[in-house]
């Protein structure tokens, strides 16, 4: 009992130094204290980490291919015919794709599907527990909405592009790996097939333009040829400078309509044949695979945190009841 008085004097006496030694000693007579507030911490968060949800991580990488050659082509003819296309012909579709995921239609097939769950098909919502309050006015909706929050809140599908290559990574998670694989084949799908109707509908757009301009080139096309031919047909015998240059205008303003007639043509096949390709639009460089371990929760990480901060609190401790027992203890027994 007085060794352990010295002990205290020693490691709070402000007159003088603290050793490591009776640092050390102090410790070493409170180790029973210091095992078991270590122990409780280390096995509380063992437990902690049984009670913790599984999470499965699958990713994919793919890259997206666009017809920015044929839309470059297309801008040139318009800008010929002294009209231009909406510059959102240039935007790389890969650059809002994480949004399209976001949206509530995506959302609402993803709700509604059926997934493999545990040997058994079951909704999103019971995968994730998504319990509605039925006692709520209007709590169909008001549960709809809740869903697609906690979908896009949750992180449970991510995308991520990299700036250097293109390449977009596809991560998904949740409490089961056979889920986590759909889920990542399902947006790959959804998206391919987004793409596949955005480009259909631009291609659509772009054949109504130049079925437009097909129609209004060819009238001038034949209003310059009347035109050049009347002129001929009054002017048999050109002989005059001021004859040649009139025909010659009116031969290359024919010219130009014509060259501007043949170029729309072929662009116009060309678009039919974009607006019926069913060609897929992303191309997958790395499939999704079942994880077969857990991403999270990590026991081992879990465990060594809770033995780390145990130790911590209970060196704390012992420092703590020291201090105090230094301070006003043995204040009142003087």
């Amino acid at each position: 009992m007085n060794n352990e008085n010295d002990i205290n004097k020693s490691v709070y006496d402000t007159s003088s130094s603290i050793e490591l030694k009776d640092v050390i000693n102090l410790f070493w007579n409170r180790k029973l204290l210091i095992c078991i507030i270590t122990v409780l911490f280390t096995s509380g968060a063992i437990t902690y980490s049984f009670f913790l949800k599984p999470e499965y991580i699958a990713d994919s990488k793919f890259i997206t291919r666009t017809s920015n050659s044929k839309n470059s082509k297309l801008g040139d003819i318009a800008m010929l015919t002294g009209i231009s296309l909406s510059s959102s012909n240039t935007v790389d579709p890969s650059d809002y794709l994480d949004q399209v995921l976001m949206d509530g239609t995506f959302l609402q097939e993803v709700l509604s599907k059926r997934w493999r769950y545990k040997e058994r098909y079951v909704s999103m919502q019971e995968i994730f527990g998504f319990i509605p309050d039925t006692t709520l006015p209007e709590w169909e909706y008001r549960f709809q909405k809740n869903c697609f929050e906690a979908l896009r809140h949750g992180r449970y599908i991510k995308l991520l592009k990299d700036k250097k290559n293109g390449i977009i990574t596809l991560t998904t998670n949740s409490p089961d790996a056979v889920f986590t694989k759909d889920l990542n084949d399902f947006c790959i799908n959804y998206l391919n097939d987004y793409m596949r109707s955005s480009t259909k509908s631009q291609a659509k757009e772009k054949r109504l333009f130049i079925e437009k301009r097909l129609f209004d080139v060819k009238n001038e096309l034949e209003q310059s040829e009347n035109e050049l031919l009347n002129y001929r047909q009054h002017n048999i015998s050109m002989s005059s400078p001021q004859l040649v240059l009139a025909e010659g205008r009116l031969l290359r303003n024919a010219n130009i309509n014509q060259e501007i007639y043949l170029q729309l043509q072929k662009q116009y096949e060309l678009i039919k044949l974009e607006e019926m390709n069913d060609q897929t639009l992303i191309e997958v460089i790395r499939q999704s695979e079942i994880p077969i371990d857990r991403a999270k929760p990590e026991k081992k990480k879990i465990a060594i945190i809770g033995f780390i901060m145990g130790l911590m609190i209970s060196l704390s401790v012992v420092l703590g009841l020291n201090w105090y027992k230094h301070n006003y203890l043995l204040c009142e027994i003087d």
